[in-house]
């Protein structure tokens, strides 16, 4: 395993959770990711119209909590591999529908997130190397096999 991949988690990690923990905890709370949203292309008309716009600040707080989460795995190297992948999916889903100038950076972090995925970060510097040898591997998505 990589020490620069090891550096990619621990940053990106910490990063997703300071950006989550200060809109968590900041004196206008979650701000709404989905009314500013462009949902017109046809990835987003059905999944706009039916779920997003029907209720925004749901899916905000869902995102913010994913990205929160996803944060505090990250850093930890703890279940990298699911929490990588739907932070992976909530960036991209926020990348493709957000309409302001963050998404390349929403990309970028989608990438790094999918990456960590892939490679299974956790298991080198991280909680993941502990958890593979207690958990099954259906938690851990690697690590030892089911019994």
């Amino acid at each position: 395993m990589s020490l620069g991949l090891v550096l990619v988690r621990v940053t990106l990690g910490l990063l997703l959770f300071l950006h989550a923990w200060d809109q968590i905890t900041g004196p206008n709370g979650v701000r709404d990711l989905i009314s500013g949203a462009d949902l017109s292309s046809p990835f987003f008309t059905w999944w706009g119209e039916s779920l997003l716009k029907k209720s925004p600040d749901v899916f905000s707080h869902l995102l913010v909590w994913i990205e929160l989460l996803g944060g505090i795995s990250l850093f930890l190297g703890a279940l990298v591999r699911p929490f990588g992948l739907l932070v992976a999916l909530a960036l991209g889903c926020c990348a493709v529908s957000d309409h302001d100038l963050l998404r390349a950076a929403e990309i970028l972090a989608a990438a790094c997130a999918l990456g960590c995925s892939i490679s299974g970060a956790g298991r080198s510097l991280g909680l993941d190397a502990i958890f593979d040898q207690h958990f099954p591997r259906w938690v851990t998505w690697g690590g030892r096999r089911a019994e």
